[in-house]
Formats: C-alpha cells, sequence, structure tokens
C-alpha cells in the first residue's frame, strides 16, 4: 500500500476475495488465499485494512465469486451454479469480511448464476445480483466496478457498447473499458441518458460515490504530498515481508 501510494495510485484493484473451491478453476487458482472460505476472509479484511491504513483504494473482485467455475470468462460464458445458499455460506463470507474492513469498491464478475438468476446474464448486467445482492443485502455503498467489458464472458452476451448501459442500470459506478472502445460506449451512454433509459437519479448516485472517493482520496486537495518513493520502494522492512509471505507459501503448500 505504502509503494503504490508513493508512485501515485490510488486505487488498487485487489484484494482477490475468490474462493479457489473449483481445483479445475485455472482463471482463478492461486491467485486466491485458498479454499477454505474463513483462512480467504480473513486474508482479505486484513489486506483491505493494511492497504486502506496507507491511504490507498482497495477493490473486492471478482463478486460474487469466480472460483467455483470451469469456464473462464476471458475467453467464454462462465457459470456458477451455487443457490443463494451456498454462496450465502461460501463464497460471499470474504466480500462479507472485506466490505465491513471498508473496502472502497467491488468488481462485478461477467459469471452467470442460472440458480440465482430469472434470466441467464452476467452478473455485471445483472441487477439482481449487482444491485439486490450486493447494494441492497450486503449493505455495500461503495464503488461498483466492472471487470473488463471487452472479454468474451461479456461480448458473447452483448456488444460493448449496449453491455455497458446495461451494466450502469444494473448498478455499477465505474466501467472498465479499453481505450479502442472508449468512446462508442461514451456515445451509448449519452444517448442512453438523454433518452431517458439511464435515469438521472441512476447516473447521480454514481457521481455521488466517485465524487467521494475522489474526496477521501486528495484527489482535490492540492496541498497534500505524496510520500517519497526512494523511502518506501524495496526497503528492508517491506523485503522482510515478501520473504515472510514466500515462506508463508511453501508452508502452505506443502
Amino acid at each position: 500500500g505504502a509503494e503504490l501510494i508513493s508512485l501515485g495510485v490510488n486505487l488498487d484493484l485487489a484484494p482477490v476475495a475468490d474462493i479457489w473451491n473449483n481445483p479445475d478453476n485455472e482463471v482463478i487458482s492461486d491467485r486466491s488465499f485458498g479454499s477454505d472460505p474463513q483462512m480467504v476472509a480473513e486474508f482479505t479484511r486484513q489486506m483491505v485494512i493494511g492497504m486502506s491504513e496507507q491511504g490507498l483504494g482497495t477493490t473486492l473482485k471478482h463478486f460474487p465469486g469466480h472460483g467455483n467455475t470451469f469456464e473462464d470468462s476471458h475467453t467464454a460464458f462462465a457459470y456458477n451454479y451455487s443457490t443463494l445458499e451456498q454462496l450465502q455460506s461460501s463464497e460471499l463470507i470474504p466480500f462479507i469480511a472485506g466490505i465491513e474492513a471498508g473496502c472502497d469498491a467491488v468488481m462485478t464478475a461477467h459469471v452467470m448464476l442460472p440458480n440465482i438468476q430469472e434470466e441467464e446474464k452476467p452478473a455485471t448486467v445483472c441487477y439482481t445480483i449487482t444491485t439486490e445482492l450486493l447494494r441492497e443485502s450486503l449493505g455495500f455503498d461503495g464503488l461498483i466496478i466492472t471487470d473488463s467489458m471487452h472479454m468474451k464472458g461479456m461480448t458473447n452476451y452483448a456488444p460493448i457498447a449496449d453491455a455497458s448501459v446495461m451494466a450502469i442500470n444494473a448498478g455499477a459506478d465505474l466501467l472498465l473499458i479499453d481505450e479502442e472502445y472508449a468512446y462508442d460506449v461514451y456515445d451509448a451512454l449519452l444517448l442512453a441518458v438523454k433518452d431517458g433509459t439511464i435515469t438521472g437519479d441512476r447516473l447521480d448516485e454514481s457521481v455521488r460515490r466517485i465524487l467521494e472517493f475522489k474526496i477521501e482520496h486528495h484527489l482535490f486537495d492540492p496541498d497534500y504530498v505524496l510520500p517519497d518513493p526512494s523511502d518506501v520502494l524495496g526497503c528492508a522492512e517491506h523485503l522482510a515481508i515478501v520473504e515472510q509471505i514466500i515462506s508463508f507459501s511453501e508452508i502452505t503448500n506443502e
């Protein structure tokens, strides 16, 4: 957290809060803290606390859980067949821990949950998952960020511009868009606001959250001074932490 802040990074797209509860899942794999919900929750909580203490924004991903899929949403539709009860007893536990620890954002997954949704669609564009589950049931009022909108798990469902409008209406505040698609998405969003597909209230909710994050992280403070990178990058204390993590990983893998 300290090193990223010194480099001018104010929001990290981490930690991964997914549980690796399907050993055949290769997209999450060792990006996850593990297969035990409580252990993953504790590591997620501590990572949020640690980075937040340094002033770095944190993002839990990939909601509501990508570790139990066989497919990779980068290349195809991905399915999580958990029921709501199964999510509550497993995948949601680390997300709840991270939210309670004060995370700034949650990234949605392009994962379909046929045992929860009335209509099969990626969670990113699903109001039931993004707003009803994450916002209302879990009480999260921070930023909701989409996973990259050009992934096949999304584009196989809808064109990027159309899907971006759907994501905003599902409850997303920020869209992760490749630069080559930015103008098309902007035009689609502008038209959607003008014709009422996206309401002013829906837009205002996102603008409020974005401004609150920027204020909290000093983006409007001309007197805010970043730490000197030479004081923190690769310092002895941080290198010692790296060695501890490596040693722990070797022990747990054995």
